[in-house]
């Protein structure tokens, strides 16, 4: 028969776990709930999906940073890494929260620099090679025109408007293709051609670096579950 010592201790080590697990699940719930204070979202371009031609420059090729402005819009940033200046981006899709109204959302090009001379809002309506089902399309045109490595700050800017609650996280979500084959699923979508080599022509996709907040603090949450156990443990 276990003493009245050993059955205190035991009951403290319970009380101490449960305790444990309230914090990280209050932690999981509070930063979930707050997915509205979103965080700035980056996505680096770094895996070919479509083409067999391999880029002169080093990945990531490029990166899109979306982020909340005072105002209440969006600020979406394009960084051109390519170092060859043949290389150029002719292109870009991105995607939007689903359950945000696409038709609603402003897109307007706010910095110098190679204008879009295409810039389109269409839900689901949206190719990228092979993948399908993007919501915003970017293409830049003439040679003059493309977004290459000589350009000189190699950025673009964009302001992202129109849909109340709009905030950096509504566009990480990844195409709605619904296609019956359909095999591609990215966050964005960036098409690279070169000047001299007709044939060149690829998609890459990103990575998101890092997770969304409240993604990567709900993962956090997760995890201190069982260093808690054990902290009580020992």
């Amino acid at each position: 028969m276990a003493s009245n010592k050993d059955a205190c201790i035991g009951k403290v080590f319970t009380v101490k776990q449960r305790v444990a697990l309230s914090i990280a699940m209050a932690l999981i719930t509070i930063v979930t709930a707050s997915q509205a204070i979103a965080g700035p979202v980056r996505m680096a371009f770094d895996t070919i999906y479509a083409g067999d031609t391999i880029p002169n420059s080093d990945s990531p090729w490029l990166i899109a940073t979306f982020e909340d402005t005072d105002n209440g819009n969006v600020l979406l940033t394009i960084e051109n890494f390519l170092q060859d200046s043949t290389e150029h981006i002719k292109a870009m899709r991105f995607n939007l929260d689903p359950t945000l109204d696409a038709s609603s959302l402003n897109v307007l090009q706010i910095e110098d620099g190679p204008m879009a001379n295409r810039i389109a809002v269409d839900e689901n309506g949206v190719g990228a090679g092979p993948a399908w089902g993007f919501d915003i399309r970017l293409k830049w045109g003439a040679r003059g025109d493309h977004f290459s490595s000589d350009d000189l700050d190699r950025i673009v800017q964009f302001e992202l408007s129109g849909i109340e609650g709009l905030n950096a996280e509504s566009f990480a979500f990844m195409n709605q293709d619904r296609r019956p084959d359909a095999e591609h699923s990215y966050y964005a979508a960036a098409n690279i051609g070169n000047f001299g080599q007709p044939n060149y022509d690829i998609w890459v996709r990103p990575t998101l670096i890092p997770l969304p907040l409240p993604a990567l603090m709900a993962g956090l949450g997760l995890m201190a579950i069982p260093f808690f156990r054990r902290r009580m443990m020992a």
